[in-house]
């Protein structure tokens, strides 16, 4: 009889160790959670990658805003001393003339020291294109020496060192340009079209001033000049219609309210009237140069400031830009954070559960086991004494 028990497990014998199905049930419910919260944070991750992308990028669009800001005040400057420098040749090179030329000089240079210190600033993160411009305008401020040198103590013409400076500033332009290119944003990119178009027409604008200007003061054109003036004329009208396609309404507005003012309409006029004359006497008065000063004057200092703003707002919105890219990266990236922790601490309380629970199961299960084997075991020794008693 003892024997016949032998195979079962006797009562209050050792508990067999626990079977690890309980963890491969709570491993499946955990892998189920786990599939969607990898997924989750695979796509948190890639945004936190674009948005940190953007905020380098919007980064280096505000440092070349920066950079074109000042850029800016140099062209403004360069665009001066080219006027003062016609009007000093054309009036022969007085030497009382020198002391007004050598503050524009001093102008001058003030914003091109600053221009020269950040100009090394754009490394190999930036595009090349962008790199090429920035070289270009140290080149630009690199031929200043000679050029005043031609004006100064050379008999060259003044449109001679006019179309000089003219190609010292034309570098200066590019660098507003690569703003757009390097942020992608069209707000932007916009606003960037209407800056350099606004440059460039202004630029011209300015042009025509020196050169008409020298014209005046010398009573007839040179030989050249009338083509160049002309020339400079069709590139304001180019650039003006660039500047109408991507200014704001208000933007076209004012400008079209500053060409109608009564000083840029009899600066036009003086103007049309001079192309009109041609190469022969310039029918004026002595007045001529006064009003053309005037007219031009209030015309470019308009563009100027209206330039300068426009510069001012990109940089403001390229630093707003990276701001906002950047905070995006800080909330992506502290959602994702928590919601791996949440998961984390629900799938550990979840898979704990659920093995109490099997436990609980197993061991109920057992102990049917038991009772049953035990069950047995009595019944077999019950009929073990009956057949030796019987």
């Amino acid at each position: 009889a003892h024997a016949a028990g032998g195979d079962s497990p006797a009562p209050g014998g050792a508990r067999p160790a626990p079977a690890p199905r309980h963890w491969r049930v709570a491993g499946r419910l955990s892998l189920l959670i786990a599939i969607p919260m990898v997924l989750g944070l695979a796509l948190a991750g890639l945004r936190i990658t674009d948005a940190t992308r953007s905020a380098a990028a919007y980064g280096q669009a505000g440092q070349l805003a920066a950079l074109g800001r000042q850029v800016t005040g140099l062209a403004h400057a360069l665009e001066n001393e080219r006027t003062g420098t016609a009007a000093f040749i054309a009036q022969g090179r007085p030497a009382a003339g020198r002391p007004a030329l050598n503050q524009e000089y001093a102008v001058t240079d003030r914003w091109a020291a600053t221009v020269r210190q950040l100009v090394p600033q754009l490394g190999r993160g930036y595009p090349a294109q962008t790199r090429a411009s920035a070289a270009a305008v140290l080149a630009s401020m690199a031929k200043l020496p000679g050029l005043r040198r031609q004006a100064t103590q050379t008999r060259a013409s003044a449109l001679t060192v006019i179309n000089g400076y003219s190609a010292a500033t034309a570098s200066l332009f590019a660098v507003n340009d690569g703003i757009a290119d390097l942020s992608g944003n069209a707000a932007l990119s916009t606003s960037v079209r209407a800056l350099g178009a606004l440059s460039r027409m202004q630029d011209q604008a300015s042009l025509q001033q020196a050169i008409l200007g020298v014209a005046l003061a010398q009573g007839h054109f040179e030989p050249g000049t009338l083509t160049a003036l002309t020339s400079a004329q069709a590139r304001q009208a180019s650039a003006l219609d660039s500047f109408r396609s991507s200014a704001t309404a208000e933007e076209s507005w004012a400008l079209n309210t500053t060409l109608a003012t009564p000083q840029a309409r009899q600066a036009q006029a003086l103007e049309q009237h001079a192309i009109a004359a041609g190469n022969g006497p310039l029918p004026f008065g002595p007045r001529a140069s006064q009003q053309w000063r005037a007219g031009m004057s209030g015309t470019v200092g308009w563009m100027r400031q209206a330039e300068q703003q426009l510069t001012d707002w990109i940089t403001g919105y390229t630093k707003g830009l990276r701001r906002s890219a950047l905070r995006s990266a800080l909330i992506t990236g502290g959602a994702g954070l928590a919601a791996l922790i949440l998961v984390l601490l629900s799938t550990v309380l979840l898979a704990r559960s659920m093995a109490r629970r099997l436990r609980r199961l197993e061991a109920a299960h057992r102990e049917s086991e038991r009772l049953a084997a035990e069950e047995a075991w009595q019944r077999a020794s019950v009929s073990a004494l009956s057949a030796r008693f019987f």
